[in-house]
């Protein structure tokens, strides 16, 4: 990581959060499925909430819109689950 890289992170870390269900995180961003995100969650959730990109509030999960787009451009989800061993 690049010291630019850091610095522009260290920046988007002091931003206001934007918090979504997975329900609106869908309906907002249409190149994401509701099932897709769920299946997503599901094998990468752990990963996801220890990267503060996911927050728990009871059973309700919260997605952190700028964070969880910043992980898509970086390539985090291009493998899932899956795949031959």
């Amino acid at each position: 990581m690049t010291s630019l890289e850091r610095k522009t992170e260290a920046n988007n870390e002091n931003e206001s959060p934007v918090f979504k269900t997975v329900s609106q995180f869908a309906e907002d961003n249409p190149a994401f499925t509701e099932g897709g995100l769920r299946h997503v969650l599901f094998y990468k959730g752990v990963e996801l909430e220890d990267a503060g990109v996911i927050s728990r509030f009871g059973r309700k999960i919260l997605i952190n819109e700028g964070r969880w787009l910043r992980r898509v451009e970086k390539g985090f989800f291009k493998k899932i689950s899956g795949g031959r061993k």
